[in-house]
């Protein structure tokens, strides 16, 4: 939802402009309006509102020069100015000195309608690549952190620093879930069509409060982290990290929703790692089978967490044993994004670990190959859903070991791999159209956290997908034409 100021001199405009945002509530929030524009200025420096709609011609302060008076105190509010036709070149200057919209007066229902629509539509691409910017700039731990954050918060900051990670059931949700009251500052980065970032400036340690308000709205959640708290602004890249890897501990426990940042387990973990090679080494397979199906409980025993299940998993496939002289049919280094995108659940990693070993007789081809044509025909028509290997596997009745092969050898690609290059295809094909932001193709094509799907874009094609987007719009030839 936008924050929005209206200004306007005349009583009756400001009030017809009040009842048409109304009906947009959904999308626009009406925080302060006036007829005075040196009241508006004075609130516009205080609220720093997303939007504000402005009469272009006023009594000692024009709409013109509330922008530009704006704009000298470093304040980067969006503006719409509204007009009447004779001041027609008023709007062409307003459009000059940066407004993104204008509406001519007398005001007309079905006009604003649309000019609202174009706008939520603007400013949520806008929004998208703003958040994107800032995100990855903390993230990267840029020097530039602090006026990133000051920038962000409407007061100067606390002590404390601290960081939320929630995915949304849905992408309707309530960016004010963390609603902490005084003396805590919240900004949020919407980075996909269900995921929010929040960073939190405080007094103290908020953990707990953390914790009970997404407790109280679990309904709406489908997996939260909450990272540790620190003085230390420099380590807001970190926050972001840890606050990211507990958002992900539902992997490891499917009953944690919300989870609070562990550091990595490493003697639990190497003391698995210990056990798997040396009963492999032993040829105690028989025991070593009963090891590898038993790594989902040990990792619930002893409180291990998704970034745990990622470092067992990369350190055991970099080691795993040759089978008939080849390496192993899908050994690939992956970031915790690769997990998850390949394996539902620690379970199913397991038991994709345990067909890696030699005690598994191999299956034959024989009438596999139709089954996995109809396996790929079914990937190919449901790609944007969330596909995990071991299903469908069961699904069409292949062996999941073997099924991997047969992808690195009929597709030269990995399962992962193919489903991402059938979603980048399908998200070039919808950049090229202006109807959608980029947020919707995100989501339209399957991913639910815009980073991740920009970051994938990136690695494919060499450029973010609103570059890919520029470029169409400016007649440049794209990389996949």
């Amino acid at each position: 939802m936008y924050r929005v100021i209206v200004v306007d001199d005349e009583v009756w405009a400001l009030k017809g402009m009040q009842r048409l945002l109304q009906h947009r509530a959904d999308r626009f929030e009406i925080i302060f309006e006036t007829t005075d524009p040196k009241e508006a200025l004075e609130k516009i420096c205080e609220e720093q509102p997303d939007i504000v709609f402005t009469d272009v011609r006023m009594p000692d302060i024009t709409g013109i020069e509330l922008m530009q008076q704006v704009k000298e105190r470093g304040i980067t509010t969006n503006f719409v100015v509204i007009s009447g036709f004779a001041d027609f070149s008023y709007v062409q200057q307003a459009l000059l000195e940066g407004a993104i919209d204008y509406q001519l007066k007398p005001i007309d229902i079905h006009k604003v309608d649309e000019m609202l629509n174009r706008l939520y539509t603007k400013m949520e691409t806008r929004r998208s690549f703003d958040e994107l910017h800032v995100y990855a700039s903390l993230r990267e731990g840029e020097k530039n952190t602090k006026k990133l954050l000051e920038a962000r918060f409407r007061r100067p900051l606390y002590q404390k620093l601290q960081v939320v990670t929630v995915r949304f059931r849905n992408s309707d949700f309530d960016r004010k879930i963390l609603d902490m009251g005084c003396k805590v500052q919240v900004f949020s980065l919407k980075l996909g069509p269900r995921k929010c970032v929040y960073i939190i400036n405080s007094e103290n340690d908020k953990s707990d409060c953390i914790y009970a308000l997404l407790a109280a709205g679990r309904d709406e959640i489908s997996s939260a982290g909450i990272s540790q708290c620190t003085e230390h602004m420099e380590k807001i890249s970190m926050l972001l990290k840890n606050s990211e890897l507990a958002s992900r501990d539902y992997f490891t426990d499917p009953g944690k929703i919300i989870s609070r940042y562990k550091p990595a387990n490493i003697t639990k973990v190497t003391r698995l790692l210990q056990t798997v090679s040396e009963e492999r080494k032993a040829g105690h397979y028989q025991y070593l089978k009963t090891v590898i199906q038993e790594i989902p409980e040990y990792f619930q025993t002893n409180g291990l967490t998704a970034e745990d299940a990622l470092s067992l998993w990369n350190q055991i496939t970099v080691s795993a044993p040759e089978k008939n002289g080849e390496t192993p049919a899908d050994p690939e280094y992956l970031d915790l994004d690769g997990l998850l995108e390949k394996f539902v659940d620690l379970s199913a990693m397991s038991e994709y670990l345990y067909e890696q070993f030699p005690f598994q007789e191999a299956l034959q081809a024989g009438t596999v190959n139709h089954q996995f044509n109809q396996l790929l025909d079914f990937i190919d028509h449901h790609y944007t859903q969330d596909l995990y290997l071991k299903d469908l596997c069961g699904q069409f009745y292949i062996n999941m070991s073997y099924c991997c092969e047969l992808f690195r050898k009929v597709k030269s690609m990995t399962f992962s791999q193919y489903i991402t290059s059938l979603r980048i295809e399908r998200a070039c094909e919808l950049l090229k159209t202006p109807h959608m932001t980029i947020q919707e193709i995100c989501e339209c094509v399957g991913y639910n956290d815009y980073f991740y799907f920009n970051k994938v874009f990136k690695r494919k094609l060499g450029c973010t997908p609103f570059e890919f987007r520029k470029g169409r719009e400016r007649g440049v030839t794209d990389a996949v034409d």
